[in-house]
């Protein structure tokens, strides 16, 4: 990968700060956090997802997510039927899907 820019550390007199933006997929897009996800479901639905939901239907899905520490495996909470369209449509509307 070729470097943006270089510099000498020893001429750096500010702090340097760099942030990535990158879906876990590397395309290079950054996905909607969960909080996000849950703010648009509830103005739109009027009703606020659990993460477990979230988690559930990204795997349905296919979209890239991290293990959960507390996981056991299996999914204790999947998501209800009902409420996956307005998930779905989150995701549609965050450009995730």
């Amino acid at each position: 990968m070729p470097a943006l820019f270089q510099a000498d550390c020893r001429t750096i007199t500010k702090p340097l700060q760099v942030v990535l933006l990158a879906e876990a997929d590397g395309s290079g897009e950054a996905m909607a956090t969960y909080r996000e996800l849950q703010d648009w479901v509830r103005d739109e639905y009027g009703w606020v997802p659990q993460t477990c939901w979230i988690a559930h239907c990204k795997e349905l899905q296919g979209l890239p997510m991290g293990r959960a520490h507390n996981r056991a495996g299996h999914r204790e909470k999947p998501c209800p039927p009902d409420k996956r369209p307005a998930i779905f449509e989150a995701f549609r509307h965050f450009g995730m899907i």
